[in-house]
This record gives C-alpha cells, structure tokens and sequence, in this order.
C-alpha cells in the first residue's frame, strides 16, 4: 500500500502511459501532414526520387529478358507455347513462392526470374504497342522502326503484384533461413528496398493522377467519384507499405546487438515512417511500434551520452580543452533529448546523471577559467 503522499503502483502505471502519449505525440508534432519530395528523400535510402526508380524497374526488366531467354528455349523444346499475358508468369512465380514444401534455390532462381520476367514481359508488350503506332505514322514496317529506349510502359497490375509477390519471397526466404540456423536479417535490405520502390511508384503516381484529375474535371460537371476512390486506395497503399517499413525498421533496431549507431538509425527511421503514418491515419498500431521504437531510442541516447561524458573527462584531464568543450555539449545534448522521452517514474536515475554532468560541466568551467586568470597575471 503506498503512503500518504506517494503514489500507488497502478497510479505510476496510468501517470507513466499519459506521459508516455504526451511523449509520443509532441514528437509526432515534427513530422508534415502530407508526403513531399524532401520527406521522401530524407526517409527513403534506396529508392527515393523518379530516377531511381527507373533504375529500379530497368534492373528488373534486364534480369526478366535474362530469364526470359533460357525460360523460352525450354518452352521451345518441350513445345509448349509461351503465354502473352505478363501475369501469368507472375502466377508462375507463386508456385514457388506459396509451395507447401519451398525450397531456396528454386525461390532465388525461378521464383525471382519469372517475377522479373513478368515485369519485362509488360514492359515489352507495351514496347510493341508504341512500334505499331510509330509504324503507322512514320508509314514504315514494324522492323524498321526504331523505339527509343525510354518509351514504354508497365501493367498497374504487373506492378503490383510483382512488389507483393516479392515481399512474400522474402519472407519465405527468411523463414527457411531461421528454421535452417541461419540469419533472417540477411534479407531486410531487400525487403526495405522494395517497400521504399513501392511508397515512391505510388508517390509518383498519384501525383500524376491528382494532376491528371484536377485537369479533367476543373470545367465539367461529371462525377469525378471514380477518380477520388482510385486516388483514396493508392493513398492507403502508401500507408500501409510505410507501416509495414517502420515494423521492418523497429524490428531490425530490436534484432541489432554489434552496433548502437545502427541500431539508433534504424529505430529513428521507423519511427519516421511510423510517425507519418499516424499523422495521416491516427493508426493504433503505428502508435503501438512507436512506443518500442521511442524505447530504443531513448535506450541509445542514453549510452551514448554516458559515452560522450566518459570521453569529455578523459580529454579534460589531458587538456585537450576544444576537445572537451565539445564532448561535455555532446553528453549534454544527449541526455536533455533522453529526458525528453521518459516518464516521470524512470526519470531518476538519469536525472541524477545529468545533475552530476552539468557538475562537471560547472567544474571544468571553472578550471579553465582559473587557468586562464593564472596565465594572465603570471601565476
């Protein structure tokens, strides 16, 4: 039973979970209600602008054609005729993917290959398309038309199901890498790199499709209903692939053990993404990660202030004055920005680091400014 005065075990509990949303919520202030180009670049580090994402998509469609060439030739041999269709190689893919049974190597050949065949095949369907048309207007045969190498265009669809078909892969794969001893984190890279391809082609897209449908219906009367659902779902897609980012992200913090620098960079980055999310959506469980994400961090700023600290003291006796100068505001910094992010009950012990700090702060102003004294009236 607490005393008077004192708060009780569950009146800790309820003031530490209104601290902690206040918490939570003054940093969620930061982040911008709408997704720009400026987020984008400073969230994603892969794929974040329109150029490389072309990149992106030019890689898939060189590693598909690859594919594609000894695909065919079996198909040749076997005499099965080749399908038109794009998707259904991507249906293809899924037979690996989706076994009951999957095995790695056939996931990393043959799942992999026929996804990235499936894109390629779209982007030469529509290649064809173009030569058509150029044909006629040029008045020339299909052979002899020259289609720029930037012309073309992917299946909506293709597209889709190629960023989400991919997912899965590597989900599998890192399943069957942990029942196996292995690490599953060796795939978190591509994992985020196709979370960040997909925010970006849905971020380009509706822009172009917000501009598209302003233009469209700024002097007509017809329902532009069909145009605001279309633009709503890629506006949830975005959503949901920055959710499903910053669980990636907090996961990995969560999962570092060698190194606090990335392990505080991944926990910042799924914050952002989360952030962002609840900005946009008020989402309960972008709220949920928050919280494990804000916990790692203050975690980090914490050692690293003590870290910062030790190191001041030790450039402080060896006189290295800039030196220290510079570490104690390190130490400093650090500690106010881990205040910040506790509640009230496990702000103790770090308070009373931070009063010992600005002491030695205090301290080593004083030296020096005795020092300096000393050296003017010559001791």
């Amino acid at each position: 039973m607490a005393e008077k005065g004192e708060l009780s075990p569950s009146e800790v509990r309820a003031q530490d979970e209104e601290d902690i949303i206040k918490i939570l919520l003054k940093q969620i202030e930061a982040t911008p209600r709408d997704i720009d180009e400026k987020w984008i670049s400073e969230m994603c580090r892969q794929i974040n602008n329109a150029d490389s994402l072309d990149l992106f998509w030019r890689q898939i469609v060189i590693r598909g054609r690859s594919y594609g060439t000894g695909y065919s030739a079996r198909n040749r041999k076997s005499g099965t005729v080749m399908s038109r269709n794009p998707l259904y190689y991507a249906f293809e893919a899924r037979e690996f993917i989706y076994d009951i049974d999957p095995q790695e190597d056939k996931i990393l050949s043959s799942g992999q290959g026929l996804l990235a065949m499936a894109v390629a095949k779209s982007w030469d369907e529509s290649r064809e398309v173009i030569r058509e048309q150029l044909a006629k207007e040029q008045r020339k045969r299909e052979e002899d038309v020259v289609v720029p190498e930037e012309l073309g265009a992917f299946e909506e669809e293709v597209k889709i199901s190629y960023f989400k078909e991919s997912l899965k892969l590597y989900s599998v794969l890192s399943e069957l890498t942990a029942k196996n001893g292995g690490n599953p984190r060796q795939y978190i890279s591509q994992q985020i790199r196709l979370h960040e391809g997909a925010i970006i082609d849905h971020f380009l897209g509706l822009k172009q499709m917000v501009a598209d449908a302003r233009e469209r219906y700024k002097d007509n009367t017809n329902s532009s209903k069909p145009a605001t659902e279309k633009i709503s779902r890629w506006t949830n897609a975005i959503d949901e692939q920055l959710l499903a980012l910053g669980k990636i992200y907090v996961d990995a913090a969560l999962a570092e053990k060698a190194y606090r620098g990335r392990m505080q960079d991944y926990a910042r980055l799924g914050f952002k993404a989360l952030a962002m999310v609840y900005q946009r959506t008020r989402s309960g469980e972008a709220l949920r990660v928050m919280r494990e994400a804000n916990r790692i961090q203050r975690y980090n700023l914490w050692q690293m202030a003590r870290v910062a600290w030790k190191n001041a003291k030790a450039l402080a006796t060896a006189e290295r004055v800039a030196e220290a100068d510079d570490e104690f505001l390190v130490a400093k910094n650090l500690y106010l920005q881990c205040l910040s992010r506790l509640e009230r009950s496990k702000k103790l012990v770090v308070n009373d680091e931070y009063r010992r700090l600005q002491a030695d702060i205090t301290s080593w102003g004083t030296s020096r400014t005795l020092a300096s004294v000393a050296a003017t009236t010559g001791g």
